[in-house]
């Protein structure tokens, strides 16, 4: 996994962002909302983890903002959390079972993780 560079608009709270994020319904279209006067989908399997916890299931570091960002076209929602020392620390959904090795690509497989330690994790299996 490697980190990519985004640009950034701006931060939103966390309690601005969590009651917007919702799942689709059959026959819907995905919902979206604006944000810093941009439109924004406000659901993804991502999202829902986070709504689920901000926390790393690994090391415990909790997300405490999410930023609007984008590495090429279209603005998306970041959750990030801040290091001992300050930094921005990105916070990342992971699959409890790897996809490599079988696990599905549902919200039940998923869970927070910060990016250091979804690193670290690779494609072995670790539940919180």
């Amino acid at each position: 996994m490697s980190k990519q560079k985004y640009e950034r608009k701006g931060i939103v709270q966390i309690d601005q962002v969590l009651p917007l994020i919702r799942p689709t319904v059959v026959g819907e279209p995905r919902p979206k909302a604006v944000i810093l006067d941009e439109l924004v989908n406000v659901h993804s399997l991502r999202l829902l983890t986070f709504k689920q916890s901000l926390k790393c299931a690994s090391c415990g570091i909790e997300g405490s903002f999410f930023a609007l960002e984008r590495a090429g076209s279209g603005w998306h929602l970041n959750l990030y959390a801040k290091s001992d020392q300050g930094e921005d620390v990105l916070m990342t959904h992971d699959h409890i079972m790897p996809l490599s090795k079988g696990g599905k690509n549902e919200f039940e497989n998923t869970q927070t993780m910060c990016y250091r330690c979804n690193e670290l994790k690779s494609d072995s299996v670790q539940i919180s």
